[in-house]
């Protein structure tokens, strides 16, 4: 098993629940970190409801993703 260890300020890039923009598909939501690839991320494209695969290093972090401490006290009325 390979260890990737991410600069500090990059830990939180791109993580699950975060806006992101793609040169190709546009604005998408992160939905998770391939587990055998860490450095690709699962998305889900706004524009047409696609599930897209994409490098990290592609993406440009649009908005930041919910804190989960804050998700855990939202209801369903929020979303």
């Amino acid at each position: 098993m390979t260890i990737i260890r991410f600069p500090v300020e990059r830990r939180d890039h791109c993580a699950s629940g975060a806006t992101v923009e793609h040169p190709h598909h546009g604005l998408c939501e992160v939905l998770d970190i391939l587990e055998d690839d860490p450095m690709r991320r699962l998305l889900y494209r706004l524009s047409d409801d696609a599930w897209v695969e994409a490098d990290v290093r592609e993406l440009e972090q649009v908005e930041e993703p919910v804190d989960e401490d804050i998700a855990a006290g939202l209801t369903d009325a929020f979303w």
